[in-house]
């Protein structure tokens, strides 16, 4: 398996940034990365294409910036059987944080990422965003002061195909939300299951 792990950047991208081109990782980590004013402490991406199979984006903190884990501003990325968990972000997008383009994810699993000012513990989607998951789990994500728990749109569109989204928070006393918070944009769910979320 490979690695990307414990790099610090001022700008986008703590683990890895993509701008362009073709960015494939099998059986990896990317761990433990952090932004200090950028967008996307494990990944940044801003057009190309990014094919993630069977492996974890973990335990990155994007400081003052959105996507504790993935930042997608442009571009596509595909997730097979991989996991986002324990990713922090100030704003937007504790997990994963897309504002155009394309991410699908597939048997995968959401888990435990915080944004600790913004919206969207888990997933947050704006402007023209697409976000499909098949057969995942959403689970046990978290806003300190936002909206959506689990996710949140203000534009674009999430497609949800079989799985769970549960157990996700928003504030008691001024979230809404907390499986999911749409303001803006579509939700499509085929299948599966939203219970126990909290706001």
């Amino acid at each position: 398996s490979s690695t990307i792990t414990s790099n610090i950047v001022g700008g986008n991208g703590g683990g890895a940034y993509v701008s362009n081109g073709n960015f494939t990782m099998s059986n990896g980590y990317i761990t433990h990365n952090s932004t200090s004013t950028g967008h996307g402490a494990g990944v940044y991406m801003n057009g190309g294409n990014i094919t993630f199979e069977n492996g974890n984006i973990s335990s990155n903190l994007a400081l003052a910036g959105n996507g504790g884990g993935i930042c997608l501003q442009n571009g596509s990325m595909e997730i097979s059987a991989g996991t986002l968990e324990s990713n922090t972000c100030k704003l937007y997008g504790g997990g994963v944080y897309v504002e155009n383009g394309t991410f699908t994810m597939s048997n995968g699993n959401i888990n435990e990422n915080t944004t600790t000012e913004g919206h969207g513990g888990g997933i947050y989607i704006v402007g023209g965003g697409g976000f499909t998951m098949n057969n995942g789990n959403i689970t046990n994500n978290k806003t300190i002061q936002g909206n959506g728990g689990g996710a949140y749109l203000d534009g674009g569109n999430f497609t949800f195909k079989t799985g769970q989204i549960l157990a996700n928070t928003a504030p008691s006393v001024t979230g809404n939300g907390g499986g999911i918070c749409l303001m803006n944009g579509e939700v499509v769910i085929e299948g599966g299951t939203i219970q126990n979320n909290e706001c």
